[in-house]
């Protein structure tokens, strides 16, 4: 790896660079990325794992430790990759720069010259920022470099003895072009649509006829005690949960009742719309998109059932806003939510199945 900005270098990591951090590290500045100030003591066995995760190069993996360079002269002056949480099976980005030569903008620099090489070397999606709540030059950091602000709570990370206040970032990789399993409406190439809170999807529609159902739930919950509530009411009672809390908390992301459900790549668009001729939905086909407007990253996972208790539906409506640890062990199913101006620029695939059901 090499990637040069105005002022920097970054570069694989190289026998030699542990040392120098070794000594960035015993001023205690570097605790919270894992060098604690005794880390020379160890810090030979990490150079060596380093070297080798640098060489398998996946993010998926573990970390990846990369090297933070003055182009004038050389020096080492700090460090920039990727780190995975397993616990959410994402990746998050890692970065400090050593005290000498911090409050010079050399780490937003190093972030911003990171994450194109990232998004497009990995053909990932998104990255995350974890910081600590206290770290305000860290926090600035990110923020400079395009990352989004999503939730501010208490996480317990691998370095940490207990629960601590962190705050939650993510950065997303530019794109405009994504996959849709058309199932409303017959498509055409060259067509623009609009889905947005005016031009809202056939959830909300569901939605609105069990508005009365809802209320009387809500006001009599002794009434459904032991009741199972018909598919439709679970939908509504979902739904309103998530679109509360997305608007209390999380407004920059679309909303799941005006929103196109879309795929990342291809393949994804095909194993949804086999996924929905099983169901027995209309498909009648699978369109190349262009999109102008807000992005969602989901987990599908993380979709729950509605019940007749709202403190619960809001509390799984934040967790999936949240969209952070895996839903009872299971690895995510990314779900896409976008919205705004639509283009159809290609009818990938004709497929018409179910379509008297429409």
């Amino acid at each position: 790896m090499r990637i040069e900005s105005e002022r920097l270098i970054i570069r694989s990591i190289e026998r030699g660079d542990e040392k120098v951090f070794a000594e960035m590290a015993k001023d205690g500045s570097l605790t919270e990325v894992g060098f604690d100030e005794n880390c020379s003591e160890w810090i030979g066995d990490w150079i060596k794992e380093a070297k080798e995760l640098d060489e398998k190069d996946d993010p998926r993996v573990d970390y990846i430790a990369s090297t933070v360079c003055l182009k004038e002269d050389g020096g080492v002056i700090g460090s920039v990759g990727t780190t995975y949480y397993e616990d959410a099976a994402k990746i998050g980005i890692c970065y400090f720069i050593g005290k000498e030569y911090r409050n010079q903008g050399y780490a937003s620099e190093a972030v911003k010259a990171f994450l194109p090489y990232f998004f497009e070397h990995y053909n990932e999606d998104e990255i995350a920022a974890v910081i600590l709540e206290d770290n305000k030059v860290s926090q600035k950091t990110a923020e400079s470099s395009g990352f989004i602000l999503n939730d501010i709570r208490k996480y317990k990370d691998i370095y940490d003895e207990e629960e601590q206040v962190y705050c939650f970032y993510s950065s997303q990789r530019e794109r405009d072009i994504f996959y849709h399993v058309i199932s409303d409406r017959p498509k055409t190439a060259g067509e623009h649509f609009t889905v947005d809170e005016a031009h809202p999807n056939g959830v909300y529609d569901r939605v609105q006829t069990e508005m009365d159902t809802v209320k009387d739930i809500y006001e009599n919950p002794k009434k459904y005690e032991g009741t199972e509530l018909e598919h439709h009411t679970d939908v509504a009672l979902r739904e309103l949960a998530l679109e509360k809390i997305r608007k209390e908390k999380y407004p920059q992301y679309p909303s799941r009742m005006a929103a196109l459900y879309v795929s990342r790549e291809y393949k994804e668009a095909e194993q949804w719309a086999e996924y929905f001729v099983k169901l027995g939905r209309p498909v009648y086909g699978i369109a190349k998109i262009r999109v102008k407007g807000k992005v969602f990253y989901g987990d599908a996972c993380k979709c729950f059932d509605g019940t007749a208790d709202e403190k619960e539906n809001l509390k799984r409506a934040e967790i999936y806003w949240q969209n952070w640890g895996k839903d009872d062990g299971q690895e995510p199913i990314v779900e896409v939510l976008v919205d705004g101006d639509i283009e159809v620029v290609e009818i990938m695939k004709e497929i018409n199945v179910n379509i008297n059901n429409a």
